[in-house]
């Protein structure tokens, strides 16, 4: 007998065990999960005959991205990539010139480097769905040619942004910090002298300081 839950949007998730193996499904009605579970029964199913390209990111939003520190990021992601056409192709249907399509059309509207990003996280989706869940032979996206990176910015910045910066800030090094746009001020002059990174400095506690020092636990 099939669990059934319904999920934040209204679907409904199927999960059979069926030779000791755990499958999963998501459908906008009861009546197609058990017409689903029936032909997992009858020994006839494909997992991936019923599921669409959305379906497989929600079902990745929900078991793989809780586990990772960027979840919020890949969560946001992941609705906005649910509105594009090409999370309505079933998997079984999905093909390279699919993933091309999306990619040049991304290209018009964010930068090279955003498009990277949402790559991997679709490339990642893809592994997932080949290797664990077994719902794809092949990664549609294999072989696909990325964009190009942009060139890594390499100067420093001059005295005079530094100065911009500070005031737009409202940051002076006897200023009482009581903004959060001050506080912002302290977190840039703190980097420029420390080579930080926006995250390391979060994370500091008093305990990590030691004198002159500031030790930083990976």
């Amino acid at each position: 007998m099939a669990t059934v839950i319904k999920t934040s949007s209204g679907k409904w998730r199927f999960i059979v065990t069926h030779n000791y193996k755990q499958l999963s499904g998501t459908f906008d009605t009861k009546a197609e999960g058990y017409a689903w579970e029936n032909e997992i029964k009858r020994g006839i199913h494909k997992k991936q005959s019923n599921i669409n390209f959305g379906q497989l990111l929600e079902e990745y939003r929900d078991k793989v991205s809780i586990k990772k520190k960027g979840e919020r990021w890949e969560r946001i992601r992941i609705e906005k990539f649910l509105k594009y056409p090409i999370t309505k192709i079933k998997l079984s249907a999905l093909t390279k010139r699919d993933f091309a399509d999306w990619r040049d059309c991304r290209l018009q509207e964010v930068s090279a480097l955003s498009v990277l990003r949402e790559w991997a996280l679709l490339n990642h989706c893809l592994h997932v769905a080949v290797n664990d869940w077994e719902y794809l032979e092949n990664n549609p996206m294999k072989g696909l040619e990325k964009p190009k990176a942009p060139p890594s910015r390499d100067r420093l910045v001059t005295d005079d942004e530094f100065s911009r910066l500070c005031f737009a800030l409202n940051y002076a090094p006897d200023a009482q910090l009581t903004t959060i746009t001050s506080r912002v001020g302290a977190a840039f002059v703190f980097a420029i002298e420390t080579a930080m990174r926006a995250q390391e400095i979060c994370n500091l506690r008093w305990d990590n300081i030691q004198g002159q020092k500031a030790k930083i636990n990976q």
